[in-house]
């Protein structure tokens, strides 16, 4: 349908202005059923939805809030959203560019995984998968050029895609994964000494800011190490057995 002459709703014919409503709209008439229309603007409609849509999707409100706050029903706006879930946002990988550092995560949609690649400011690059695994890291890292540092979360997809592709590039462990990887293993409540001194080694290394900060840490670290070396002994041969029983298990069932 060319843009300045529609072609007829009914008959799909050519068609001729024929004058303008009350509201001002051009009206269009066909030439060869005679029927008149006008055209519908939808563009200024999809517009405002899709503006709603980015905003409850960069926010932290819920579809429900979202809905109460704008008087529609959660399906109302499932309705409207549904197809601006389908928009590819524009990407533009610079391979000549080297960054000064590259952040890499990934988060999961349900069954979906998206991984993602950024920088301090803007994402450079994301590829949709499954599951983080090496081959997904190499497909969204494989267009970049080695930057100076990478910051992970430490997963072991990761790790290997960054081993394989640059292996001269510095990884860095994101410290909010590790105080996050601690709390899983120690609670929100640790009761053990061995615990809550592994839970304020945690919180203490959120403020590290420098490298003098970093040194006392580290020393920290090897004090805890040797104050429960019998513990942590314990704790290893532990998963070293429920590792041979459930590599055991395993291989019954195969």
């Amino acid at each position: 349908m060319s843009k300045n002459h529609p072609r007829c709703p009914v008959c799909g014919g050519t068609c001729a202005k024929h004058g303008t409503t009350s509201a001002g709209r051009q009206r269009w008439r066909c030439r060869t059923c005679k029927a008149t229309f006008t055209r519908p603007n939808n563009d200024a409609v999809h517009a405002k939805w899709f503006r709603l849509f980015i905003f409850w999707l960069t926010s932290s409100n819920s579809l429900e809030e979202t809905a109460k706050t704008y008087g529609v029903s959660t399906r109302t706006l499932q309705r409207r959203f549904k197809p601006f879930w389908l928009i590819q946002p524009p990407r533009s990988v610079d391979k000549q560019r080297i960054y000064d550092q590259i952040f890499i995560d990934g988060t999961y949609f349900n069954t979906k995984c998206l991984v993602v690649a950024a920088d301090s400011s803007h994402v450079i690059n994301w590829f949709w998968c499954t599951k983080e695994s090496s081959w997904s890291y190499t497909r969204l890292l494989d267009p970049l050029a080695p930057p100076q540092l990478v910051t992970c979360d430490g997963d072991s997809g990761g790790l290997k895609a960054l081993h394989h592709l640059w292996p001269d590039t510095p990884v860095q462990r994101c410290i909010v994964h590790v105080k996050r990887n601690i709390q899983r293993a120690t609670g929100l409540h640790p009761t053990s000494p061995m615990g809550k001194a592994l839970q304020r080694l945690s919180f203490e290394l959120l403020a590290v800011d420098n490298l003098d900060d970093a040194a006392e840490w580290i020393v920290k670290l090897q004090q805890f190490g040797t104050v429960f070396s019998t513990q942590l002994n314990e704790v290893s041969q532990v998963l070293f057995r429920l590792s041979r029983w459930e590599n055991l298990e395993y291989a019954k069932k195969i």
